[in-house]
């Protein structure tokens, strides 16, 4: 009977091991779930699963990831998720590696599951490590709480719980494990199970504590300590039983056997449902082919009495002890408790469990000053929790009890971290690991991208952060990471050298700009800083063509054997691409030049310098007049009653000089010949002397006598007078002819006014205005209106809120009348879509009592907006926010100007801005664009610009940056600059300002009423010497109906003659007392000036008035200079003082 149960159990063993070999019945497929498809990140080769999502991904996509390695980020909860058992059955076998990294995973459900292979895997192959499971499992014939049949590979710290229920879908066999159903040619170590295992009807029940079938494989270090049973008999009443607390089935084809060792159980066995065979054992039931050494297990809580029950060919070392024994680490003889296990009353009720375990080996790099966190993993064989703590980190990291390390590093470097783990029985494991912190490449902040020489190529202007580093770029490169201090240069690098061309550019391209070192010269560059930069049109040579070119000079005046001048080229467009010239002269006995355009006198006589574009369409000249000789003439200029005259004006050939104190004058290189000498002196008749140059000699005139005029000194100051008025009217305080307010449409309302903060309801028409935008027409009443002022007294504010462009608001002449007779600086101001009117009443003219002031206050219409849009973009200008009209009608008669003084208007901006290269301008009839004095506050809230002006128009604000090649260095640079941007000051072209040429009365004073914001008045001039033709008439005409310049008693303003700086002086205060400040002199002030007895006696109050305001200073030398003429610099500096003095410019402290 005996000899014919072993062949039985022979054949059953043939028959499993073919199912192990993959001789399947047919299973059927489930369908995919339709749930999160969040797909999982891949790190260094690892599939990154920290959600439930991802994990279910991964689940409904087996086939992408059964050759993958999958490591868990956190625990994860799969309750609710119908769980398709991962690899096997309808798939491969899984065959990557999975690492738990000590989660769990809980929520596990499969119920009555069909397949053959059942558990988290139905097949794997690979390495599953370091996971904790908690399971319901139900159905399958493989059936096992990690796997059903682990064909391969490697188990290892695995724990499961939970229910696990082997099928009923196999007459054969069906096989039931607490980790495994089925193990096959595979290690499993260091695990454990706490599940309750119950194993299903069949011709054979196999079931294991830890696995279900063995063969050819290997235990070890593990234990079971939950509880296994299986089905009563119902249907298959000739069957047999195999369980154990380890393993149910052990078996081996092969001469290799299978291995258990170092295991323990201390899980009941159910003996309650045998079968017509069962062999029931505390650690294996059958057990063939098997060495059993150093295993145990508790009599006392399995229920057995043997450790295996049918052993055959097999080394059984198996002994059972009580469960005190059990308890007691002596029990375990050759077991390693140093680095294995652990036993503590207070852990795994008191039995052997397994220590942890320091899962990460490496640490994640860090970066200085940037926040670092990672989280440990560590095993938890006590399942109590873990406590970590960690010597050596850098400062600014700490870590916490649950393994969390984070911070901000302050230093980089390598350091070596010593961390402990300690479990809740106080086992503990320890790991050195390093941590290095690197530092981010900083970015290269003196650094500029422009085009470069040749067409198609850009260029980088940089300076290396360290002396001694250099530079390389890569153009397009794979990838833009930030670098590191000290990574190696990228292979496809390219040495770069400040400056030069980067070949085969275009827009879009990235170019990363690399500082590097090679400190030990071996060609082993490393990183020291980088810049990434996305290329630009601008930013590239693009090919442009010369469409013009002029020489500067056109004309030279040389001396035979001088010394040599160059002339420049100017190129139209300037950035023309192919500037190669070729340069000629008409005559080389007289004049030679050079390829570079350096001239060289040769003989006297006129020579023609012809340059000629590389193609030769175009062509430019220069005259060259050389001079034989020169020489040099002096003399001396008297005046009435033989006194000599200072400061006269001698002038011949080019050349002039003002007289000393003397009367003495000195002409150096005058040409050799007959010249005429044109002298003049303010007060006296200009008169012509006829002198014989000789050559390198001195020639004396001697005497040279002026005669008087009547009146020679200028005019005295008159007081100002009105206003000029802005084009097209021409009187101060004037209104036009016809009525210009649009007749209201028989549409009335009601609107609501804020007045002093008071609301009141008013009448409201709504109507078109002039320009066809809609318009609506406030009509207040005069008895509310009164009242509201009466309530303050300080004027009267009326703030109005409406979407539409344009508004009209009504005001009684009587209102005004009365305003003015309770308080005489009374004004209105009007405040409505984003700009404000100040109307000070003293402008206004006498009014009656049944007359109506209209204020009017509207957006420039779409058709002004985009001609004003293109005229300042001709300019160099962009438009900032809205333009704004405003006008004012009395009895529907448009008034321009106001009788005096100037009135203030605001308009909001939509962003903050610089406002030494933006402006306010109002707009003449012309369209054309005119400086009007203005602030800017540019405050977080709200942005306007703040306008003084003596008259009603069109107002916006631009915005520009003027540069000017020839004041680079110069110390006007900024004062000229921020005069251009506000269209006060022009250069003599695009490009260049000539800041040391003399200023001529004309070109003065029309700077000075741009500075002003005063209208050009087109009227027919009081001076013989001007014309309506010429292009100062208009400015000449304001300035002197407006009392800021005078012409001379003979009727000539002489607008060519140079202005003087004490001359300037006296204009600057009259323009001073015009806008409202008036200074008395303090001839004091002058003590300190070195030439205060050159100053006219006329000048000495003005210059003392400026000079105490500090708007006009001597020089270093303590010299004010009062006779020089004043340039173009002078001008432009003494002007911007003067208006930041006035307020009508912003002004800083460097400005002071």
């Amino acid at each position: 009977m005996k000899k014919s149960l072993t062949v039985m159990k022979i054949l059953l063993a043939i028959i499993i091991i073919a199912g192990h070999m993959g001789v399947y019945t047919s299973v059927n497929a489930e369908g995919k779930h339709d749930g999160p498809t969040d797909i999982p990140p891949v790190e260094n080769g690892w599939v990154q699963v920290s959600t439930r999502e991802q994990l279910v991904y991964i689940n409904q996509n087996q086939e992408l990831y059964l050759t993958e390695n999958i490591r868990l980020a956190a625990d994860i909860d799969l309750l609710g998720i119908n769980w398709i058992p991962f690899g096997g059955n309808d798939y491969a076998p899984f065959s990557g590696t999975l690492d738990g990294q000590g989660h769990w995973i809980t929520g596990l459900a499969i119920d009555d599951d069909t397949r053959l292979l059942n558990g988290f895997l139905g097949e794997a192959k690979g390495h599953i490590q370091n996971i904790n499971l908690k399971v319901n499992i139900k159905g399958g014939t493989y059936t096992g709480g990690l796997v059903g049949h682990q064909s391969g590979g490697s188990i290892d710290y695995v724990y499961t719980e939970g229910t696990i229920i082997s099928g009923q879908f196999s007459n054969d066999v069906s096989i039931g494990g607490g980790i495994v159903g089925v193990l096959n040619n595979a290690l499993l170590s260091h695990s454990s199970s706490a599940a309750s295992i119950s194993i299903s009807e069949s011709y054979n029940l196999h079931g294991g504590g830890l696995v279900g079938s063995l063969s050819t494989s290997s235990i070890s270090e593990s234990y079971f300590t939950g509880n296994l049973s299986n089905d009563p008999v119902e249907n298959f009443p000739l069957s047999h039983v195999y369980a154990g607390g380890i393993v149910g089935y052990q078996l081996s084809t092969s001469d290799q056997r299978n291995v258990v060792k170092n295991t323990y159980s201390t899980g009941e066995i159910s003996t309650l449902n045998p079968r017509s065979y069962s062999g029931w054992g505390a650690i294996g039931g059958y057990v063939y082919k098997t060495n059993i050494t150093d295993t145990y297990y508790d009599t006392m809580t399995t229920g057995m009495s043997v450790g295996a029950s049918d052993p055959y060919q097999s080394t059984v070392e198996i002994y059972g002890k009580t469960t005190g024994e059990m308890k007691q680490q002596a029990t375990y003889t050759g077991w390693d408790f140093t680095d294995t296990w652990n036993i503590h009353p207070a852990i795994n009720n008191s039995y052997p469990y397994l220590r942890p375990k320091i899962l990460t080996t490496e640490l994640p790099q860090a970066v200085r000053n940037e926040s670092y966190s990672t989280a440990l993993a560590g095993y938890d064989g006590a399942r109590a929790g873990l406590t970590w703590t960690a010597s050596g980190l850098p400062q600014g990291l700490s870590l916490s009890p649950s393994g969390e390390l984070e911070g901000t590093p302050t230093q980089s470097g390598t350091y070596t971290v010593n961390f402990s783990l300690s479990d809740g029985g106080t086992a503990t494991i320890e790991r050195s690991m390093q941590l290095v912190v690197v530092t981010k490449a900083p970015g290269i902040a003196d650094v500029s991208v422009q085009p470069g020489l040749e067409v198609g190529a850009t260029s980088i202007t940089i300076a290396p952060i360290q002396e001694g580093h250099t530079f390389a770029y890569v153009l397009n490169p794979k990838g833009t990471n930030p670098p590191l201090v000290g990574d190696a240069l990228p292979e496809d690098a390219v040495p770069y050298i400040s400056g030069t061309d980067i070949p085969a550019a275009s827009p879009g391209q990235v170019v990363i700009l690399f500082e590097v070192t090679d400190d030990e010269n071996k060609g082993d560059y490393r990183i020291q800083a980088w810049q990434r930069f996305v290329l630009e049109q601008k930013h590239i040579r693009q090919f442009v063509p010369v469409s013009g070119i002029h020489l500067e000079p056109s004309r030279l005046d040389m001396t035979s054997g001088g010394s040599s001048a160059k002339l420049i080229a100017v190129f139209d467009p300037k950035d023309a691409t192919n500037q190669t010239l070729y340069w000629s002269t008409s005559d080389e006995s007289i004049a030679t030049v050079d390829e570079n355009g350096v001239v060289q006198p040769v003989a006297e006589g006129t020579a023609i310098i012809t340059v000629t574009s590389e193609d030769g369409s175009l062509t430019a000249t220069a005259t060259i007049t050389v001079f034989s000789q020169v020489g040099t003439v002096t003399g001396s200029v008297y005046g009435t009653a033989m006194t000599p005259l200072e400061g006269a004006s001698v002038s011949g050939d080019s050349i002039r000089v003002l007289t000393d104190s003397q009367g003495r004058f000195k002409l150096d290189q005058v040409p050799v010949g007959t010249r005429t000498l044109i002298i003049s002196a303010e007060g006296y008749e200009a008169a012509e002397h006829s002198v014989d140059v000789l050559a390198e000699q001195t020639v004396d005139t001697d005497k040279i006598t002026l005669n008087p005029i009547a009146v020679q000194q200028p005019e005295p100051e008159p007081s100002p007078v009105p206003l000029p008025s802005s084009s097209p009217s021409s009187g101060s305080g004037s209104t036009s002819g016809t009525s210009s307010t649009p007749a209201p449409v028989a549409n009335s309302a009601a609107a609501k006014l804020e007045v002093n903060g008071l609301d009141m309801q008013v009448k409201a028409l709504t109507e078109t205005a002039p320009d066809g935008q809609a318009a609506i027409r406030l009509q207040p009443d005069a008895a509310l209106l009164v009242q509201a002022f009466d309530s303050a007294r300080s004027g009267m504010l009326i703030r109005f809120d409406t979407k539409l462009p344009v508004v009209f608001l009504e005001l009684p002449g009587e209102l005004l009348r009365s305003m003015l007779q309770k308080e005489a600086g009374s004004s209105v101001t009007f405040e409505v879509n984003g700009g404000s009117y100040e109307l000070p009443l003293l402008t206004l003219p006498s009014l009656a009592d049944d007359m109506t002031v209209t204020l009017g206050i509207g957006k420039s219409s779409p058709g002004t907006v985009s001609t004003l849009i293109t005229a300042a973009r001709e300019q160099g200008f962009e438009l900032i926010g809205s333009p704004m009209d405003f006008i004012l009608y009395i009895d529907g008669k448009q008034v321009e100007g106001f009788n005096n003084g100037y009135s203030k208007r605001t308009l909001q901006l939509p962003w903050q801005v610089d406002p030494d290269k933006t402006t306010a301008v109002w707009i003449d009839t012309g369209h054309q664009m005119h400086f009007a004095p203005s602030l800017f506050t540019n405050d977080a809230q709200q942005v306007r610009a703040i306008i003084a002006t003596p008259q009603n128009s069109t107002f916006a604000v631009l915005s520009s940056n003027h540069v000017f090649a020839d004041l680079k260095d110069h110390w006007a640079r900024s004062d000229v600059e921020r005069l251009a941007n506000k269209f006060i000051v022009e250069g003599v072209n695009n490009e260049t300002f000539a800041p040391e040429k003399q200023v001529t009365r004309a070109e003065f004073t029309a700077l000075l009423v741009r500075s002003m914001g005063l209208p050009e008045q087109q009227t027919a001039s009081v001076f013989t010497d001007i014309t309506s033709e010429q292009w100062y008439a208009g400015a000449v005409g304001t300035a002197q109906a407006a009392g800021l310049i005078n012409g001379f008693s003979d009727g000539l303003f002489r607008p060519d003659a140079s202005i003087t700086r004490e001359q300037m002086a006296a204009v600057i205060v009259r323009a001073l007392e015009f806008a409202g400040i008036t200074s008395q002199p303090n001839i004091d002030t002058l003590a300190g000036l070195a030439d205060q007895a050159t100053l006219s006696e006329w000048a000495s109050g003005p210059v003392s008035i400026l000079k105490e305001a500090g708007l006009m200073e001597g020089t270093p030398a303590h010299m004010f200079s009062p006779k020089d003429m004043a340039t173009r610099a002078q001008a432009a500096s003494v002007l911007n003082r003067m208006l930041q003095y006035l307020k009508f410019i912003d002004s800083y402290p460097s400005d002071q």
